[in-house]
């Protein structure tokens, strides 16, 4: 199988900078792509409060999950309190690794309500910071979310009865086959990286799936579980050893 990419964008929130998503959200509706954007239930955090609020905000929302975008719950305030990388080990923050199964479940109750109450169905769940535990997953299962946008691998993979649809790269790279995300921050990016991405999507429309195209391709292997993963923290270890 040829190389295939999934567009993820973090931090959707009101008051986040709408100008620079604008410019990628033209390119993105005029290719009939399908993203995942991470929206925020009730974004407390400050971080995020960078424009004007979007007063049609959640009617966006709606337009995008009509198109077909894949809205993922980001969190549910996207406010941190643990200091714990979770299962992935790729922060030291969390919303929610460390904490017990019923103030997690709280949490994502209280999101997926949020969303729900303005019309939003998800079933894809996105972890501020990459941080969960498994106590996050198993609380996913229970409010019915079976997707997470993040993860170690080539190709999505089933894991403690919940699909991973691993995130590996915040820029785009060449590849040959396998199908990667890519995480996007746009209320960081500057202009260059903006065209970056608008060039990427006019030259590699045709290789970007949605993500309920992306969980048709499992693969339940053992290298794709779990070896990507030890070449991976290999070599973060022999950076960290070289600086």
């Amino acid at each position: 199988m040829a190389v295939q990419y999934i567009l993820r964008f973090d931090d959707i929130t009101p008051c986040m900078d709408w100008d620079k998503f604008n410019i990628i959200e033209k390119s993105i509706i005029n290719f009939g792509i399908k993203p995942i954007i991470g929206v925020v239930p009730e974004n407390r955090d400050s971080k995020l409060k960078i424009g004007n609020k979007n007063g049609r905000f959640w009617e966006t929302i709606r337009n995008y999950q009509s198109l077909g975008w894949g809205i993922a719950q980001h969190g549910c305030y996207h406010q941190y309190t643990t200091n714990s990388g979770g299962i992935l080990g790729l922060s030291k923050k969390s919303e929610f690794a460390g904490l017990d199964y019923d103030k997690q479940f709280e949490l994502i109750n209280t999101g997926k309500q949020i969303l729900n109450n303005e019309g939003i169905k998800v079933d894809l769940f996105m972890a501020p910071s990459h941080s969960f535990d498994i106590t996050t997953i198993n609380v996913l299962k229970k409010c019915n979310i079976k997707h997470i946008t993040d993860g170690f691998g080539i190709y999505p993979y089933d894991y403690k009865g919940i699909t991973f649809i691993p995130q590996l790269y915040a820029s785009p790279l060449n590849h040959y086959f396998g199908i990667y995300t890519i995480c996007l921050h746009t209320n960081t990016m500057n202009n260059e990286g903006l065209i970056k991405i608008v060039e990427f999507i006019k030259n590699n429309h045709k290789c970007i799936i949605s993500y309920e195209q992306a969980v048709k391709c499992k693969d339940n292997s053992v290298f794709n579980k779990y070896l990507f993963k030890i070449i991976l923290i290999l070599i973060r270890k022999l950076k960290k050893k070289f600086r």
